[in-house]
């Protein structure tokens, strides 16, 4: 089930205001929410929001002023401008659904890790570790964070279930 809205048209790109940690139904290991702080860290500012679940606030709280709850029932996804996530299967359709770009957090199980690579490979994800190497990504209408809302055009999907097909297209492309 999408909990996220249908972008048909064009999404603007007005820069990196409205953050999203999500990490999927699973419960993250503690090794994946330590990548989380020094990201959020170098990104987090007084012009940008945070919104996580009601199960990740708590240890976000911990580090940070300002997180906020994002409710799937009754928030839209399309006014985030970006995900930190890591990368199941109905987290990067619901983010595909709605054009947000993606920021994956490098899992070590084999699914989420291939998921991570077709991410790069369609240009609309990118790992933490280069994001925090000194690229440019959060800067406000940076060149990557452009390029990827424009191959989030590109796709032209019309829904959360054609943004799995093409997952699972591509998937069988590469692997026969």
């Amino acid at each position: 089930v999408g909990f996220s809205d249908l972008v048909l048209g064009r999404k603007e790109n007005h820069g990196l205001k409205n953050i999203l940690v999500a990490l999927g139904s699973s419960t993250a290991s503690k090794e994946l929410k330590e990548f989380i702080i020094p990201a959020l860290e170098k990104w987090n500012s007084k012009d940008r929001k945070i919104y996580c679940s009601s199960k990740l606030k708590p240890y976000l709280a911990e580090h940070f002023e300002g997180i906020e709850i994002f409710g799937y029932e009754k928030d839209s996804l399309v006014n985030m401008d970006c995900a930190l996530i890591r990368a199941g299967l109905g987290t990067i359709s619901d983010c595909v659904t709605s054009k947000v770009p993606m920021i994956f957090l490098n899992d070590k199980c084999p699914e989420i890790n291939y998921n991570e690579k077709v991410l790069v490979k369609l240009g609309i994800g990118k790992s933490v570790h280069e994001c925090q190497e000194g690229e440019p990504f959060f800067e406000l209408n940076g060149e990557i964070y452009s390029s990827m809302i424009d191959n989030m055009h590109e796709l032209k999907l019309g829904g959360d279930m054609e943004a799995a097909a093409q997952i699972m297209d591509f998937y069988w492309r590469v692997n026969g």
